[in-house]
């Protein structure tokens, strides 16, 4: 058995009778034809050169011990729960968790001589395990420039940026972004990509630009995918 958390908030009255799948997640894949020669995976054509990967459908077995009938039960439950969009996590996994919508399915009551509650908590999730924190990395501007470097550990990501004090530059390759103060903005160009084939790291490396006065704060979720 194992404890749930939904939202944070650990569902005491409930346990897991058996606990969700850590298989790694489907990726997806597609194939274009060539007439008379070898199909062309167009798979990460779109993307990048970034896997995509299916959603996980996640089937808990629950047992419910709060003693109330099962009517009352299935109404209290499904009032806060089906349907739901909820991040899930599992006490044998602290830190982690799943994103997705919820159905409550399979009620049933074993007997009078019992008064715990069976139901099966289904999770359309997302494809990925999400930690429960945020990454955070704070770099002060300076007016000739400072050099930084952001690599995660899992899957790849887009990092969004805040900026502090007066508005900075952003140079990364051959590219210039401005970033005006008090602004958060998602930072499409700066995708930082894990590990690959038992590589080194490939961070993320750029300069900011601005008075000395000025930072910028670089946010993102580490995750894999699940």
């Amino acid at each position: 058995m194992t404890r749930i958390m939904i939202n944070g908030c650990e569902l005491t009255e409930v346990d897991v009778l058996k606990g969700p799948s850590l298989d790694p997640a489907t990726p997806v894949t597609q194939w274009a034809p060539i007439p008379g020669g070898v199909d062309i995976d167009t798979s990460t054509l779109l993307t990048g050169g970034v896997p995509r990967f299916a959603r996980a459908a996640l089937s808990l077995p629950c047992v419910l011990k709060s003693g109330e009938t099962l009517w009352s039960a299935k109404r209290r439950l499904s009032a806060m729960l089906q349907g739901q969009r909820v991040d899930v996590g599992f006490a044998e996994y602290p830190g982690w968790h799943v994103t997705g919508r919820v159905a409550l399915s399979g009620w049933s009551w074993p007997g009078k001589s019992t008064q715990a509650i069976l139901f099966t908590l289904t999770v359309d999730a997302e494809p990925y395990w999400y930690k429960d924190t945020l990454t955070t990395v704070v770099v002060a501007a300076s007016t000739k420039g400072t050099s930084f470097s952001l690599s995660p550990t899992g899957y790849s990501v887009m990092p969004v940026a805040t900026v502090t004090g007066s508005a900075v530059t952003l140079v990364q390759g051959g590219t210039r972004t401005s970033l005006p103060v008090g602004v958060t903005s998602w930072l499409d160009g700066l995708r930082l990509d894990p590990v690959v084939a038992g590589g080194s790291p490939s961070p993320a490396v750029g300069t900011i630009m601005g008075a000395d006065t000025a930072k910028v704060t670089f946010t993102w979720r580490e995750g894999w995918p699940g």
